[in-house]
């Protein structure tokens, strides 16, 4: 039993009053009698000096303050809460997911509030009878959805699983979860699904079943602000050279480190940015951010090899997306080595490329060792395949229709190869219509949504240009700088990997320091940054289901018991005095 208004109990003080009555002396009427002998013990009493007398326990003072704690029972309105399901198979569904780190006003993080209110589902379960009881699953979203428990009326295992459950720092995939909570109740009738979130997810998802699925949404502040993107990356050669650094210098001042910060508050934050190395201060910068925009800043400071952190110097209701980290490397020369036509453009493309080391070739050697970081065929077909980074240009991919004067429909400008590079205006004479292949993801695709520039990301890279460069005016443009600049410092990255972003094989941010060596991990995502609170619903997102409260139990009315009660104290009290039963 609980009560909405428990404030009310301090009515319960008026008890006092009650015994204040019974314990002061009555005013008495003075009268002549013939005698005194029958009134002694009355005589001392109106005699003493006190005005009150000793508290005497009778029934009408224990039936008085019956009925008082009755009526402010009655009125601190208790209530019974019941487990009110007329489905018999719940799947309760916990967001562990990076937003959920979030605090609330009081200080409990959501997640904390969430597991209590899941817990609460359960601890009501326990309340009806063992038959009647329903069946549980527990699934967890993050770092990618998995059931936690099988279905089970055992409610001690679902609070033990809700209590271990651990935050991550990655996004909730809500894709995914679809499909498990298919393949649960696949077979089974009337399953009601309680998600426990803070609805800060991608909004790209239906859950299933609109009579059945129920959000109990949790979080109140959403002052944050977060670093979103970050990258680690080489000055050019004309940045290093304005320095005016010596070579030795040059060489511990390899990387420069880019950072996005955005306010996902309704209120401008002003703030600071520093840079660390190990413990030591290096620099740091002013932050001023609008409330819905993001800032960027970009660290230009020498560094050298070791560990680096960026870090917004701000308390607001996320931590984890104040910080990043990641491992500055010993610099080490990027071998490249160019197979076929001597290009004076593609040469000059390396110029603006600090420490890589250029090697060319007329025709593909017998003896090629896997010891280059990217291989370029221009316009020469490959003879096999070899591990290692690979650039393939016009003629060097092997296939066969071709294509006059195709235009450029799409450029795909998300890829970090692409950042920058402009090529919707690009003229091309003839390219070579490639075949779709699964691994590939087309960066510039033309017409007829044929591709002229993709990649296959997979561990070893390989990106096709689709035409010969003498069939295009690309080498002419800073563009095509800027896209082989990009792609060397891409691989770079993959190669040094200075750090990696939080997801399923690594669900926490941090940096880690164990026997596989030192390992920088960010969060970095836009979506868990944004911790508002928005009310989920279906027309906004796309979410099929019933909303509800944080209310997730039926409370049933009780003050007419403690009502019925009081009547029946007062029937007695008239029963006893007015019949004289006792006094």
């Amino acid at each position: 039993m609980q009560f909405l208004n428990p404030a009310l109990f301090a009515l319960s003080a008026l008890a006092g009053v009650i015994i204040l009555l019974y314990i002061l002396k009555v005013k008495r009427k003075e009268i002549i009698v013939p005698s005194t002998s029958l009134w002694n013990s009355l005589i001392r009493d109106v005699q003493a000096s006190k005005p009150f007398q000793k508290l005497k326990i009778n029934l009408l003072l224990i039936l008085q303050l019956l009925a008082l704690f009755a009526i402010v029972t009655a009125l601190a309105d208790p209530v019974k809460q019941s487990f009110d399901l007329e489905s018999k198979t719940v799947i309760l569904v916990l967001d562990n997911s990076a937003s959920m780190r979030s605090e609330n006003q009081d200080g409990v993080s959501r997640f904390e509030l969430a597991k209590q209110k899941c817990i609460e589902v359960a601890n009501i379960a326990d309340t009806v009878k063992e038959k009647e009881k329903p069946s549980f699953m527990l699934i967890a979203t993050s770092p990618a959805p998995v059931a936690l428990s099988s279905f089970t009326r055992d409610t001690g295992v679902i609070r033990e699983r809700i209590s271990a459950l651990a935050l991550t720092d990655t996004d909730a995939d809500i894709k995914q979860l679809n499909q498990l909570l298919l393949s649960a109740s696949k077979g089974k009738e009337n399953v009601r699904t309680m998600f426990f979130t803070d609805g800060c997810w991608k909004k790209d998802g239906t859950l299933i079943d609109n009579k059945n699925v129920e959000f109990v949404q949790v979080g109140d502040s959403n002052y944050n602000a977060g670093i979103t993107s970050f990258s680690v990356f080489s000055p050019t050669a004309d940045e290093l050279e304005q320095l005016g650094l010596s070579e030795l210098e040059k060489k511990q001042y390899p990387f420069k480190i880019y950072v996005k910060a955005g306010n996902f508050s309704s209120s401008l934050i002003n703030t600071t940015a520093s840079l660390y190395q190990g413990d030591n201060l290096i620099a740091v910068k002013e932050v001023s951010i609008q409330p819905g925009s993001f800032e960027k800043i970009i660290f230009n400071e020498k560094l050298t090899p070791g560990l680096a952190k960026v870090q917004l110097d701000l308390v607001d209701k996320l931590k984890t997306d104040n910080q990043c980290w990641a491992m500055i490397p010993e610099l080490k020369p990027f071998r490249v080595l160019i197979i076929g036509k001597d290009d004076p453009y593609l040469l000059r493309c390396f110029d603006s490329i600090p420490f890589s080391e250029l090697s060319s070739a007329a025709s593909e050697p017998v003896d090629l060792k896997p010891e280059y970081d990217l291989i370029i065929f221009n316009g020469v077909a490959t003879k096999g395949s070899y591990a290692a980074n690979t650039l393939k240009i016009g003629s060097a991919i092997a296939d066969g229709e071709e294509i006059e004067f195709p235009d450029v429909i799409e450029v795909v400008r998300e890829h970090p190869v692409m950042a920058g590079v402009k090529l919707m205006d690009v003229a091309i004479g003839k390219s070579l219509v490639l075949k779709d292949e699964q691994l590939f993801t087309n960066l510039v695709s033309g017409t007829d949504n044929i591709p002229l520039v993709r990649i296959n990301d997979s561990e070893l890279v390989e990106m096709q240009i689709a035409f010969d460069l003498d069939q295009s005016d690309l080498p002419l443009r800073p563009s095509f700088i800027i896209l082989i600049s990009n792609l060397v410092e891409y691989l770079r990255l993959r190669l040094y990997r200075p750090f990696v972003q939080t997801g399923k094989s690594f669900p926490t941010a941090g940096y880690f320091d164990d026997q596989s060596g030192p390992l920088c991990v960010n969060m970095l995502s836009e979506i868990e940054s944004d911790i508002e609170i928005i009310k989920l619903r279906d027309a906004e997102f796309g979410i099929a289901g019933k909303i509800m409260s944080s209310q997730v139990v039926v409370s049933k009315p009780l003050y007419w018991v403690f009502c019925l009660a009081m009547l029946l104290l007062l029937l007695f009290e008239w029963f006893a005095f007015h019949r004289r039963l006792g006094v």
